[in-house]
């Protein structure tokens, strides 16, 4: 999976490139990242981000920039959908799109059948991104954070394919609605249309 890159309207997930260490340092480095993560130490110096970045070659897992111009943050799935997104980029609905984006990787191009991610009970922001997708929430286990020195209630949510195309229809139909709705108010109308 060298070199594959996802596309979504607004973000490119791609490859970690050298050149992205400084600013994923710098982003995952702040507390409000860290400790949401398993992973992440506080701070995430550099060295730290070069060598997460030399062990993917190994790792079975695809890990990608979150890349909106500039890195924004991190997705990835091995066994289980993870992403952050750096504080400058909430708000704007990235961890959605790129979450979006990974999933249909994940039940296309790699047949998947079911889908898992794991948020730490006090992460609403990323359990709403979950529901929103489709996610269930099916258990709470407790699981490490660096960050955080110990272990940390997570709640365990699970996605399957056919649950998965069933939301992603009804965002699509959703996103065409509001698109109908604005060029209804600039004076056009779909009503009448012939359509029924």
């Amino acid at each position: 999976m060298d070199g594959l890159i996802l596309r979504t309207p607004r973000l490119q997930l791609r490859p970690p490139r050298p050149s992205d260490v400084e600013a994923i340092s710098r982003l995952s480095s702040a507390w409000e990242i860290a400790r949401m993560t398993t992973r992440i130490p506080h701070p995430n110096p550099p060295e730290s981000v070069r060598a997460f970045f030399a062990s993917l070659g190994e790792a079975r897992e695809l890990a990608l920039v979150i890349d909106d111009g500039e890195p924004a943050g991190f997705i990835g799935h091995g066994h289980e959908l993870g992403y952050w997104l750096g504080r400058p980029f909430w708000g704007r609905g990235y961890a959605t799109e790129a979450a979006e984006a990974m999933l249909a990787h994940v039940f296309g191009a790699l047949g998947r059948e079911a889908a898992q991610a794991r948020v730490f009970a006090d992460n609403p922001a990323s359990m709403r991104v979950l529901t929103k997708l489709g996610f269930r929430e099916t258990g709470v286990e407790s699981g490490p954070s660096v960050a955080r020195g110990g272990a940390v209630t997570s709640r365990v949510y699970r996605l399957e394919r056919s649950r998965w195309a069933a939301a992603r229809a009804g965002r699509s139909r959703a996103a065409s609605a509001r698109a109908a709705a604005a060029s209804g108010s600039s004076g056009s109308s779909a009503s009448g249309s012939g359509s029924g």
